[in-house]
């Protein structure tokens, strides 16, 4: 059986990942500030606290011992993000930061080696002419918002990580994503 930790696992998206992969199998550990309380959440251990404190990430590191680790946790409403730049930072720049460099300390001590899926948006690409379109993914990125900023500040650090020691990053730049269970301050839960 494999394991997974899935950072992020209460909001939107984590709730879907961690319900389909304890669907196939996986044993999936959920890093949360808090436990949901419906029948999917039981499906996951849960390891909870703030993602921004390195003893927390540990713990949870350690509760799973992971193959796999999706780091979904962060701030990913664009207004909410530009409110508050530096709160923004910490979780989506700052806390993938600390969970990379505890992987690290792991890898480099043969205690694991996970693949750990970094989360990004179509946002870091920001505005492109016409002319340009559709867009690569090797486009340049020119962020206009704080959240696209720290989503590029977040792919680089973990890229770094992969080039100097190895860890199994893989950086996703996902577009807009909308379903059941997503908060209605989004666009089209809004409509």
């Amino acid at each position: 059986m494999a394991n997974a930790l899935v950072t992020g696992a209460a909001g939107f998206v984590g709730r879907w990942l961690a319900r389909a992969l304890a669907e196939r199998g996986w044993d999936v550990t959920g890093a949360a500030l808090e436990a949901p309380a419906d029948d999917a959440a039981r499906a996951v251990r849960w390891v909870c606290g703030d993602v921004r404190d390195g003893a927390h990430l540990a713990r949870a590191l350690d509760a799973s011992r992971p193959d796999a680790i999706f780091h979904l946790a962060g701030v990913t409403f664009v207004p909410a993000a530009g409110g508050d730049p530096g709160h923004t930072a910490e979780v989506n720049v700052v806390a993938c930061a600390r969970l990379l460099g505890l992987v690290r300390e792991r890898v480099r001590a043969g205690a694991l080696d996970p693949v750990l899926v970094v989360t990004g948006s179509a946002e870091q690409y920001g505005r492109h002419d016409d002319a340009e379109l559709p867009l690569r993914e090797t486009a340049e990125q020119r962020p206009h918002t704080v959240y696209a900023a720290t989503k590029v500040a977040q792919e680089a650090i973990a890229l770094e990580a992969w080039r100097a020691d190895g860890v199994r990053v893989v950086a996703t730049r996902s577009f807009n994503h909308s379903g059941p269970g997503q908060a209605p301050h989004f666009l089209l839960p809004a409509l």
